[in-house]
């Protein structure tokens, strides 16, 4: 399996999609904070307390899922499979001496690593930017509730990556992941502070931020988390049975 992984790395480490990966993570945090302390005409660099921790933290991370997040899930989830078609490697990578699960196994894997990876840029450089503002460290209170948040959002965002994976499968091209997560987002904006957000399962990685605000009432958590689940198996599923039906020519 670590060889197989090693390998997938080697491949994702040279393609487009860990450039857009690491771009996407750069970028949002910086672009929210300039946005942000831009709307408030810079007041807040002389005053302090313009800003509240938890509001940008949380507000931060909603808007770099809705924003960049999905479409990184989409890229990296459809890439890994889309590029085999592309390149003609398919059928190659099928007759190697390992079995077919282990070799998705791998990919999968490395997808989830790849969203860490993003998730973790994006926390750190948010984090420091609002300190240096501020002048201080983050309250305790505040950095453990959003690491907490961050966590549990991370989960329901691997969580859709067998839906992207599947549809890069069954459509062999980047381009109905990509616009995929594009409509998704869109529902998302419309539907962000309504209370059908639980009846959403691709609303999952925002859901963490937003489903104890008193706008977003009677969400239910439980919900989230069993629609997240049985999408996750049922793509899976259907994973494990196109990789072992598909022929080698």
């Amino acid at each position: 399996m670590l060889e197989v992984l090693y390998c997938e790395w080697r491949k994702m480490r040279k393609s487009a999609a860990f450039g857009v990966t690491i771009s996407l993570a750069l970028l949002c945090p910086i672009l929210f904070f300039l946005i942000k302390i831009s709307d408030m005409d810079f007041k807040a660099l002389k005053d302090r307390s313009l800003l509240n921790w938890t509001d940008y933290l949380e507000n931060e991370k909603i808007i770099s899922i809705l924003i960049a997040g999905l479409l990184v899930i989409a890229i990296v989830s459809s890439y890994a499979w889309v590029r085999e078609h592309g390149d003609n490697t398919l059928n190659v990578l099928f007759t190697y001496p390992v079995h077919r699960l282990t070799i998705i196994t791998a990919k999968l894997i490395l997808i989830a690593l790849f969203l860490l990876g993003y998730n973790l840029i994006d926390t750190i450089i948010s984090h420091v930017l609002i300190m240096i503002v501020k002048g201080e460290w983050i309250p305790g209170h505040n950095l453990i509730d959003n690491l907490m948040n961050g966590f549990i959002s991370y989960l329901f965002q691997v969580a859709l990556v067998p839906l992207f994976f599947l549809i890069g499968m069954i459509s062999r091209n980047i381009i109905v992941p990509i616009a995929t997560s594009i409509i998704f987002m869109f529902v998302l904006l419309y539907l962000v502070e309504t209370s059908y957000l639980d009846s959403l399962p691709f609303g999952g990685p925002i859901f963490p931020f937003m489903w104890y605000d008193d706008s977003t009432s009677g969400l239910s958590m439980f919900q989230m988390i069993w629609e997240n689940g049985i999408l996750m198996v049922v793509c899976l599923a259907v994973i494990v049975y196109q990789t072992l039906r598909s022929e080698v020519r």
